[in-house]
């Protein structure tokens, strides 16, 4: 009797003290995030047109944030759902890796799981390229899409689908934000990048590509919704 006692306080303690453990992360990282929106408001938001798209979202995700879309879409499409995982680039940890690749006019820029978008607006007004998102979940693309008729943004697109049956071959910048990827669709993207024009940019985060046609050429340390990611820029060499 005393060891049945014994053993159900233990298990209330542990789910006590994970309750607790689980509330700390969720204000830590509340904190942590608020953070990250000062950062990009002191840099990017004087723009006034990126001002209007982030209140769009703003307002697209009011009553459903897009954790909650992703978990309940994602189960209706083909994928794990490991690899539906959401998160979120800061519109300062991208323009720190473009600041790097140094885009012309002539770039075409693929964001492949572009999620709310943000990363494709931000790109199409402060680098003015042809910028195209892909994404599996419909209400993101069916958001994305809204805003940029509202707003008459010009040479963006947002397409709906699983971004492995797409030809994205005239891309030259390749965003991947993948942390969770399974290995099966980590190597179906090596095998994509066979077919992608020498000199082309592969952006990839937490982990480089084990691919002979590429190279790394720098890795940044950079803030993301979760925390901190390492980015690895990739050039194909041949």
């Amino acid at each position: 009797m005393a060891g049945q006692v014994l053993n159900s306080l233990k298990d209330f303690w542990f789910a006590l003290t994970e309750t607790y453990t689980l509330m700390w992360l969720g204000i830590t990282n509340s904190f942590y995030n608020l953070g990250i929106l000062l950062v990009d408001f002191f840099y990017f938001w004087k723009n006034s047109l990126l001002r209007k798209i982030n209140w769009e979202l703003f307002w697209q995700y009011a009553f459903l944030d897009p954790y909650a879309i992703s978990t309940r879409e994602g189960s209706r499409v083909n994928l794990k759902k490991e690899n539906l995982i959401y998160g979120e680039t800061p519109y300062f940890s991208i323009y720190k890796i473009l600041k790097y690749i140094n885009p012309t006019k002539d770039d075409i820029f693929y964001d492949l799981g572009s999620g709310r978008g943000s990363v494709i607006f931000f790109i199409n007004i402060y680098l003015k390229i042809r910028a195209i998102g892909i994404e599996i979940i419909p209400s993101f693309v069916k958001n994305s899409n809204h805003i940029k008729a509202k707003l008459n943004l010009q040479n963006i697109e947002f397409l709906h689908g699983n971004f492995l049956d797409y030809d994205i071959n005239d891309g030259t910048i390749f965003y991947i934000a993948g942390t969770c990827f399974d290995d099966d669709i980590v190597e179906k993207i090596v095998q994509k990048v066979k077919e992608f024009k020498t000199g082309t940019w592969v952006i990839s985060l937490s982990y480089p590509l084990n691919s002979p046609y590429l190279k790394v050429e720098k890795t940044f340390v950079l803030p993301y919704s979760w925390g901190k990611g390492t980015v690895y820029i990739h050039r194909k060499i041949s």
